[in-house]
């Protein structure tokens, strides 16, 4: 990995990436290595405390990735919530006499991207940050002295999506009935040239399925699917 990205984000997991691990939270707001390995042996890096990342394909010379982008600041009284969700859970577990906070504090701004997706073709799909949502606790939340607020990633936005050369080929928004985040609580979709799987939702059932669509490019902005 380029010293650049080691640089740029020198705060590493100290867990396993998995769903529900601290580490998963955190990287909302700390800008850490971010890196994925297509089908075919190409290895995609970057740092996202900037809209850069490298593409290594077997066999040719590195491209390199960026682009200007503006910078979600993270909403007066999210970090702090966020900290305060997290040292109530820590000293209800059972897991800790005494747990406080000791990592580093958190940006104001939160990192430029989330994931970064190799799709079977040699495109590079990237998942822009997105502004947090609010919503209400629960009134039987079961721990005292959470916050009033939960703030979570939100699961509308579009893919900016590159070509093999660097070239910016246009933002694919997902359907509606697919929610992504770019972390492991949700899947990736599988992509193929314009052909997208992806675990969808039915909205009055919850039921899960795996759908099929196919990116329109002639449709414009956000791009349509059928």
């Amino acid at each position: 990995v380029g010293s650049e990205v080691v640089e740029g984000c020198p705060v590493l997991s100290e867990g396993r990436f998995r769903s529900g691990w601290f580490e998963d939270f955190r990287s909302r707001y700390i800008p850490k290595p971010n890196w994925t390995v297509g089908r075919d042996g190409t290895f995609a890096y970057g740092c996202p405390a900037e809209y850069s990342f490298s593409v290594h394909r077997p066999g040719a010379d590195a491209v390199s990735f960026q682009r200007m982008y503006r910078p979600y600041g993270v909403v007066p009284g999210e970090l702090r919530d966020f900290q305060n969700v997290w040292t109530v859970q820590m000293n209800t577990s059972g897991a800790y006499e005494e747990w406080k906070w000791t990592g580093p504090q958190l940006p104001d701004l939160k990192p430029a991207y989330g994931r970064l997706i190799l799709a079977d073709g040699g495109r590079t799909w990237v998942w822009p940050a997105r502004p947090s949502g609010a919503t209400a606790a629960p009134p039987d939340w079961p721990l005292a002295g959470l916050p009033e607020i939960i703030w979570s990633e939100g699961k509308e936005g579009a893919f900016d999506v590159f070509d093999v050369d660097g070239r910016l080929l246009g933002h694919v928004r997902l359907p509606e009935r697919v929610p992504f985040t770019p972390y492991a609580d949700t899947p990736d979709p599988v992509i193929r040239g314009d052909t997208v799987w992806a675990v969808t939702v039915d909205p009055d059932t919850r039921a899960n399925a795996i759908e099929r669509f196919r990116v329109d490019w002639e449709s414009g902005p956000g791009r349509q699917w059928f």
